[in-house]
């Protein structure tokens, strides 16, 4: 019996969690939802929305939102020039379900540029005649309710001087003389088969796409290996992606490798994420965090600079000995900074959480600890050493205790403030989660993260104004795939555990195993629970295998994945008494 008693909260696992009743509220201290405060206007910023490719236009190289990118790095030559962040466009854009081809109403228009702070006010629109494009352009004073400043329009031909045409364009609109500008702007390629690789890639970064992204990117390099925006961003789509491919480490390390010849074809801005990129990529983590620090203390909305920040901080796992007490061992890189930066970013983005898809709702959990079982590892000397976060004054800490010591599980080895810098963690998380499920209320993966949040802060039953069970039932009504309704379903399920309710777990577990597809992560452990092991075997998923213990001594390990699943199922007759 004792036996069994171990090993069943093991299978529990998976379908089960330990929350803490923690409640979540607003950076200043309220209760949700929060409100957003108003954006102060700068005059000197710009948002350039994607052009309307007008209807009976032919297909060309270039779409609407082709012609802004263009358009955008022709007016980044301009020193005196900011641009609104182009992330946070594009999540702007998507909180509307403005999509390709776009008509952006003008009112939306303003709304977009007042709430990205953007005095300025650039859109056109796109006719194309062959290999002929035209182009009107106008410029509006947001800040004067979208008065009219200035209205261009030009034919620019589809071939290598497309660039240059912009450029010209960019020129006009603004009444500037070429002169004091950096960078070549939108002329970096006179290769068509470039440029459309590169046009495809940022179509897929506006889609979140950033597999896709990279692959087109790729292929702009490869046709032009001097075309540096290419560059710039493929190591925005890898850095984003967390890409651990050995063709994305090839990729980082040509790009870091050729920044320092590439800087001189950028402008300010995109110079800067460059010149961050290459030590990023060489794991200089601390040169890295100056340069976004850098980057934010010229335009503190910037998406890149504030998650920059964050990755080179988390990544950053050298352990060293505290500086005020030297038997102790701290990390180099400071995860407060990196938990208030992820914050900071994810919330002036909620759409970067669409990147990640499926992987959002473990993602964001371990990225700000907001479970107790999440250690931070680290490295000294070859060794690796583990951490458990801890609060110091309301600030997130880790000390560090060697891997073999943690393995042994001797008593004693979690702080004394380890509970509260979750429950802390988890009201960040609520924030984030929050913030991404009121800008995308028809996103079932916005509603699967505010579900885990609330699950994870306890806040689990229907009655509440938002709760984890309502959240996860509304992800499955909006989800599209069989096999992620299923898991919808199946944390559904553990929810109703957690409160009590078994009659009604039954029911819905009983109705998912006859209509789960097999293979589906989750369903398994609904079937342990249920008295059904032999059934559960058949629907493990390589993703049953993550939460497997690692090493005695916290080493990594890679078990095969045969000899996982097999362990899986012994666990789960183990569990039901066979």
């Amino acid at each position: 019996m004792r036996t069994r008693a171990r090993v069943l909260p093991a299978v529990l696992a998976l379908v089960l969690g330990v929350p803490a009743l923690v409640s979540g509220q607003c950076p200043d201290g309220s209760l949700p939802p929060c409100g957003r405060a108003r954006v102060p206007l700068d005059t000197a910023r710009y948002a350039i929305l994607p052009f309307a490719h007008r209807e009976g236009s032919a297909q060309a190289v270039l779409d609407g939102a082709d012609c802004a990118e263009l358009l955008a790095e022709a007016f980044a030559r301009w020193s005196e020039i900011r641009l609104a962040d182009k992330t946070r466009l594009y999540d702007a854009l998507a909180r509307r379900g403005e999509r390709v081809p776009f008509r952006i109403p003008f009112d939306t228009a303003i709304a977009i540029a007042l709430r990205l702070g953007a005095g300025k006010l650039v859109m056109g629109q796109l006719w194309s005649f062959g290999d002929t494009l035209r182009l009107t352009a106008g410029l509006y004073d947001v800040a004067h309710g979208g008065v009219s400043m200035r209205e261009i329009t030009t034919r620019v031909a589809a071939n290598g001087a497309i660039g240059a045409a912009f450029n010209a364009l960019a020129d006009s609109l603004l009444g500037a003389d070429p002169g004091d500008v950096r960078g070549a702007g939108a002329e970096q390629t006179r290769s068509l088969r470039a440029l459309r690789a590169y046009a495809l890639g940022q179509r897929q970064i506006r889609e979140w796409d950033l597999a896709g992204a990279a692959s087109h990117f790729r292929g702009a390099v490869a046709a032009d290996s001097d075309f540096a925006q290419a560059y710039l961003w493929l190591g925005q789509a890898l850095l984003w992606s967390d890409d651990t491919t050995p063709e994305a480490a090839r990729d980082r390390a040509a790009i870091a490798r050729r920044a320092g010849r590439l800087l001189v074809r950028l402008g300010g801005a995109d110079a800067a994420l460059l010149l961050a990129q290459e030590p990023m990529f060489e794991h200089r983590w601390p040169d890295a965090c100056q340069r976004y620090r850098e980057i934010l203390a010229a335009d503190s909305s910037s998406f890149a600079g504030w998650y920059g920040l964050a990755e080179c901080n988390a990544l950053d796992r050298l352990v060293i000995r505290h500086p005020s007490d030297t038997a102790r061992f701290t990390f180099r890189g400071g995860y407060e900074t990196a938990v208030q930066a992820y914050r900071r970013a994810l919330v002036l983005a909620p759409a970067f959480n669409l990147t990640s898809e499926r992987r959002a709702i473990e993602r964001l959990p371990r990225l700000l600890f907001a479970e107790r079982w999440y250690t931070r590892e680290g490295v000294m000397d070859g060794s690796g050493y583990v951490a458990y976060p801890e609060l110091e004054a309301d600030t997130l800490a880790f000390y560090a205790i060697p891997g073999a010591l943690a393995g042994a599980g001797r008593e004693g080895l979690e702080p004394p403030s380890h509970l509260a810098a979750v429950a802390r963690n988890r009201r960040i998380l609520m924030e984030v989660s929050t913030s991404f499920a009121d800008a995308f209320p028809d996103e079932p993966v916005a509603h699967r993260t505010l579900a885990r949040a609330l699950e994870s802060v306890g806040t689990l039953e229907v009655g509440e104004p938002r709760s984890a069970i309502v959240e996860f039932g509304e992800a499955q009504r909006l989800e599209r795939h069989a096999g992620q309704r299923a898991r919808d379903a199946a944390d559904r399920v553990r929810v109703l555990i957690k409160v009590g309710d078994f009659a009604g777990a039954r029911r819905l577990g009983d109705s998912l195993l006859r209509v789960a597809p097999r293979a589906t992560a989750g369903v398994a452990g609904v079937a342990v629970l249920l008295g059904r092991p032999s059934l559960a075997r058949h629907f493990f998923a390589t993703e049953d295998t993550a939460w497997l213990p690692s090493s005695a001594d916290n080493q990594p390990v890679a078990i095969p994945l045969g000899t996982a699943q097999a362990g899986l199922a012994l666990l789960a007759y183990a569990a039901a008494g066979g």
